[in-house]
């Protein structure tokens, strides 16, 4: 039976933010099935970037550099995971949200369009923006300028499919945890790495929910959409909801039950959305559902940490 990655065979392939968490990750299983995988990013990585043959330095904020980039790539697949990922609420986050996650979007959708169609473009979107917005209804708004700029993307990328005909599809990531996940200030990483040298995690009250999922997962789900152009949008999460603060209980159980972790050191974001995924759907149309549960995926997690200690001690 033919594996979801194994029909990338033999194709280009456009990832932007190729040097991120999942980018990484996407890429190196994309190059792993005879892909030949093109990467962009910002800037160059400090370390080694398994996976792409070509790694591309581009602002995607410029029109120019998207059209040069498209045209140099002529990829077949296009999987756009760039983003300028921020929780923060305030007036500062707002611009520069907007320019490296909108309008980096929608000169890349501008460039493919203009430049040559690809056989399908997946787009990352995420669980921080709503599944429907109306201005009238203040639930329904964006709790972050992040998710302010996702909910935008995903309209223009509605827009250039509907009207332009490119074949955009829409991914709704969940909250993605896994080895290699190199931001210490994202949950699991912070409390794993503070756990491992001894410390106490600071956080906040720890009642916030989400629907975590393993990246190896995250990655089968994005492979699977982008062989299915015609699927509009597709969850990709683990369908259940679970706390920060039993997600931090966890992760110390695993490495040291008697480590203390301070609750409430933090204040709480306001607003926080609590969306799980429909793997259901996801299932009907993909053939896609998570492998690997929560606490196997965390021992997994662990163990990369543990092994990697020395080189992120550096």
């Amino acid at each position: 039976m033919t594996e979801p990655a194994d029909r990338y065979a033999g194709a280009h392939v456009l990832v932007t933010g190729a040097t991120g968490f999942i980018g990484a990750h996407l890429a190196a299983a994309l190059a792993q099935a005879g892909a030949r995988v093109e990467g962009v990013a910002r800037r160059r990585p400090d370390t080694p970037l398994q996976g792409c043959t070509v790694l591309h330095t581009a602002d995607l904020a410029d029109l120019a550099q998207c059209r040069a980039l498209i045209r140099s790539v002529q990829p077949d697949y296009i999987f756009h995971l760039a983003s300028h990922v921020a929780g923060r609420q305030d007036l500062a986050t707002v611009l520069e949200t907007f320019t490296a996650n909108l309008a980096a979007s929608v000169n890349l959708f501008t460039a493919a369009a203009e430049l040559g169609k690809p056989k399908s473009i997946v787009v990352a979107g995420s669980s921080e923006e709503p599944r429907q917005f109306t201005l009238a209804d203040p639930e329904t708004a964006p709790s972050s300028p992040y998710a302010a700029a996702k909910l935008g993307q995903s309209a223009y990328a509605a827009f250039f499919r509907r009207t332009l005909g490119l074949p955009i599809s829409h991914a709704r990531i969940f909250m993605c945890y896994g080895p290699a996940q190199r931001d210490s200030k994202k949950l699991v990483p912070y409390v794993t790495l503070s756990l491992l040298r001894g410390q106490s995690p600071a956080l906040a009250s720890g009642r916030r929910l989400a629907d975590w999922t393993y990246v190896g997962d995250v990655v089968d789900g994005l492979v699977r959409l982008g062989q299915r152009p015609d699927v509009v949008s597709l969850e990709i999460g683990s369908g259940r909801l679970t706390s920060v603060g039993d997600i931090a209980l966890k992760l110390r159980d695993i490495i040291d039950p008697a480590a203390k972790i301070a609750f409430g050191a933090e204040a709480d974001r306001l607003h926080e959305p609590q969306r799980f995924a429909d793997i259901a759907q996801s299932l009907a149309l993909v053939g896609w559902r998570p492998e690997v549960g929560l606490d196997d995926g965390l021992r997994r997690t662990v163990d990369w940490y543990r092994a990697a200690q020395d080189e992120l001690n550096r």
